[in-house]
């Protein structure tokens, strides 16, 4: 028997072989990518919820400090009422949007929570205490992602 003969097929066995090895590192990396991918664009729309939210609560304190309504606010005896004479102003872009509620929190305290609403579902919630400090301006302070 010749030397050619006895290695007929080695070449097949050895790229089979290195197939098999990789093609369960290819899928693995596969995997692993998508995961990432997916993780990312969750973030990113939980971010932007976060940030919708904000300029809820910014557009509330903008609202009540130009109309006055922080004393008149105060008097509300229900869970919270809109500190909006209309509706916001829409986003740009479709998904996002924000609610916002006013009630009062303690002695001289107005609560308002924004719920922000952003892309693939996500929403986040933003909760801040305004009320007057001794020199009588508007002082607000912030707990975020409720």
């Amino acid at each position: 028997m010749s030397r050619l003969s006895s290695q007929r097929g080695a070449a097949l066995v050895a790229a089979l072989s290195i197939a098999i090895i990789l093609l369960p590192v290819g899928g693995w990396m596969l995997m692993q990518t998508r995961g990432d991918f997916l993780v990312s664009r969750n973030l990113r729309g939980e971010m932007e919820a976060l940030y919708v939210a904000d300029a809820g609560v910014a557009h509330a304190v903008a609202q009540i400090e130009a109309d006055g309504s922080f004393t008149r606010l105060l008097a509300v005896r229900n869970s919270g009422v809109s500190p909006f004479a209309s509706a916001p102003a829409a986003f740009p872009e479709s998904p996002f949007r924000y609610d916002v509620v006013v009630a009062p929190a303690a002695a001289g305290t107005l609560r308002i929570l924004s719920t922000g609403y952003g892309r693939n579902g996500a929403n986040k919630r933003v909760e801040a205490l305004l009320q007057h400090d001794a020199s009588g301006h508007l002082q607000l302070r912030w707990r975020e992602d409720l």
